[in-house]
């Protein structure tokens, strides 16, 4: 049943928008043979995970994906999950996404697959700017997916920053997020180093400081930097993230939900893969926090491999 549901939800042209109809076929490839095949060459990597913001209370986070591996025959020795701190911000993250990095290359020699989620996409941005040669020489390809990599409006609320939520939203989505955005400001001064990291203003400085450091991805490291960007129309979000899809679809446009489309790529280095319609939820986490089925990660990952 649900791999009659992915056929149908795969073969609709509004999934994959245009510049995306390439990795749309990849995805649509993992549900017609009961079998999928894939070279061989993809079990001469190590696939590292990046978690996002709040993974910490994710249950089954890539769990779905990582099964795919698996079942395509990637030894799961070869499969890492990094889980960034929420608490923490973007730099103090990176420093140490490199050495988890590093040290994963350094044990077994084989190239990573890198695949970051949200914040974690974030910092293992950052981590390609501060350490080229680690990027260079450790790393087959970058996938940063659904990134908040200019910050997103729902940070900027609850850093007090945001426009609040006003009559221009729906009700029922315009009381959710306030009562949402209410509990959130309560955690604020818990998570605020984490949060705040995720606010426009934040990224602004945080960018312009790093690239004035650092410079900006060279040509060797840009050709590995894939974007995978997503949004979601009004009503079809996960219902935990509903609320804030309305607030950013109302006051900035397109969103996952969480990230704003124009939010999750940069234009003067990296390749933007696909552009899918997708929340924030669906490609990495199963139900009830995305509301999607679990083949949807798992074609998802197969798009991925295929692009190898």
């Amino acid at each position: 049943m649900y791999r009659l549901f992915l056929a149908i939800l795969l073969s609709l042209p509004s999934f994959a928008l245009a510049g995306s109809a390439e990795f749309h076929a990849l995805m649509a490839s993992y549900h017609q043979s009961p079998q999928p095949q894939l070279s061989s060459s993809v079990r001469n990597y190590e696939y590292v995970f990046v978690a996002g913001f709040l993974n910490e209370g994710l249950m089954g986070y890539f769990k779905d994906n990582k099964n795919l591996l698996e079942e395509v025959g990637v030894p799961h020795g070869q499969i890492h999950v990094l889980a960034p701190s929420s608490l923490k911000g973007v730099t103090e993250n990176a420093t140490k996404l490199s050495t988890q990095l590093r040290e994963i290359h350094s044990r077994s020699g084989r190239k990573l697959i890198v695949i970051a989620h949200s914040k974690g996409a974030l910092e293992t941005l950052a981590v390609a700017v501060m350490e080229p040669s680690l990027i260079e020489q450790a790393v087959e390809k970058l996938f940063l997916v659904q990134g908040a990599l200019k910050g997103s409006a729902v940070a900027d609320y609850i850093s007090g920053v945001g426009p609040a939520a006003g009559k221009e939203m729906p009700f029922k989505e315009r009381a959710w997020f306030y009562i949402t955005g209410r509990t959130a400001k309560l955690l604020d001064p818990i998570i605020n180093q984490g949060l705040g990291a995720l606010t426009h203003e934040y990224t602004v400085r945080l960018w312009g400081s790093l690239f004035a450091k650092y410079g900006k991805p060279t040509h060797s490291v840009s050709e590995k930097i894939f974007y995978v960007r997503s949004f979601e129309g009004d009503g079809l979000f996960a219902e935990v993230i509903d609320c804030t899809g309305s607030y950013i679809g109302t006051y900035v446009g397109k969103n996952d939900g969480l990230v704003a489309l124009q939010d999750q790529s940069f234009t003067e280095f990296g390749t933007i893969l696909a552009t899918l319609k997708a929340d924030h939820a669906d490609l990495f986490t199963p139900r009830p926090i995305s509301n999607t089925p679990s083949l949807m990660r798992k074609a998802f990952t197969f798009g991925i491999l295929r692009t190898l």
